[in-house]
């Protein structure tokens, strides 16, 4: 099974290929957590859209939006069976919760998950939430974490920035070329200063020796301007990704592109795959940014003197059980 093979839709709440998923999810929790009682659906709001996934018209996983009385939109029962985990299917539907809860209107979304389920508090996080206090229902359970996560308006781009696009990039073209060459160098400039080495390979790298490397682009353009790219190749031994380099041109800095670039890198385009990426150790924006996004340190190296590489590896998604 691959994500192509995926449907997501939405489901009644009494459907029974639902109700059997809420089922089996209540069952990994009460094993999971054997001292916490499972409430189930008893905080279910008659306003609640269950979105359903099917692989080959297989019902593989679900989840819920629901309205929180603050406004907000609440993630809730998310479940993927054994079986299909490890296709990126909890990423699949962590989006469409996502793009659910905005067309609602909702300002944010949050969800709760807890400490037995580290691969979902991994997926969260790598899809953008960041841990908050326990929100009603809640409160006081101990097991429990909460996430929130920022929505869009309707019509707006993720990163509140208007007429962005992201889409791949031809280097055969040499206006684009051209343009990702000098958003290198500049955005490699301010890195060697943060980090004090001037010696940075790519600030040596001629535009001809960018265009020959065996390597995909992915650009973030704002109204036909590219703005930020990220670049990557696929490693089919280690059945990984190993992003090459992520650059955002300088007056474009800290408005959420290189996290838009990366979010659409891995949870869009290779949902499930192992990640690989390095930084200078002494980059505290790339170090933090990668950690934010669920990435792990897995060493550091120090290839020419003076040069101290962080290294980061994001582990392969194994699928999300989603709490209440």
């Amino acid at each position: 099974m691959t994500t192509h093979d995926l449907t997501i839709t939405q489901a009644a709440p009494d459907d029974p290929r639902v109700l059997q998923l809420v089922r089996d999810l209540d069952a990994d929790l009460a094993a999971r957590y054997p001292d916490e009682p499972c409430t189930g659906g008893a905080h279910l709001h008659p306003g609640i859209r269950f979105l359903l996934a099917q692989a080959d018209g297989r019902p593989v996983g679900c989840c819920a939006v629901q309205p929180l009385p603050d406004g907000s939109a609440e993630l809730t029962r998310m479940y993927v069976a054994p079986d299909a985990r490890g296709h990126g299917i909890a990423t699949r539907l962590l989006a469409e919760a996502g793009r659910t809860a905005t067309a609602l209107g909702h300002p944010e979304i949050r969800l709760e998950t807890g400490v037995h389920q580290p691969e979902a508090i991994a997926l969260c996080t790598r899809a953008g939430y960041t841990p908050i206090p326990n929100h009603p229902p809640h409160q006081g359970k101990q097991p429990s974490r909460c996430y929130t996560k920022p929505l869009p308006r309707p019509g707006q781009s993720s990163t509140g920035i208007p007429g962005l696009v992201i889409g791949e990039l031809s280097l055969l073209d040499d206006a684009v070329a051209a343009a990702v060459h000098g958003i290198g160098h500049r955005a490699y400039a301010v890195e060697a200063e943060l980090i004090g080495f001037a010696g940075i390979p790519a600030l040596g790298e001629g535009l001809e020796e960018m265009r020959v490397q065996p390597l995909r682009w992915l650009g973030a353009a704002v109204d036909g301007r590219i703005v930020a790219f990220i670049a990557w190749q696929e490693l089919d031994k280690e059945d990984a990704v190993d992003i090459d380099r992520v650059c955002v041109d300088p007056p474009w800095f800290r408005r959420g592109l290189a996290s838009r670039l990366l979010q659409h890198l891995t949870s869009e385009m290779f949902p499930g795959r192992a990640v690989l990426v390095s930084t200078g150790a002494d980059n505290r924006p790339a170090v933090e940014l990668y950690e934010r996004h669920g990435f792990s340190r897995i060493g550091t190296v120090e290839p020419v003197p003076g040069l101290r590489i962080a290294q980061f590896r994001l582990a392969a998604a194994a699928g999300v059980r989603g709490r209440q």
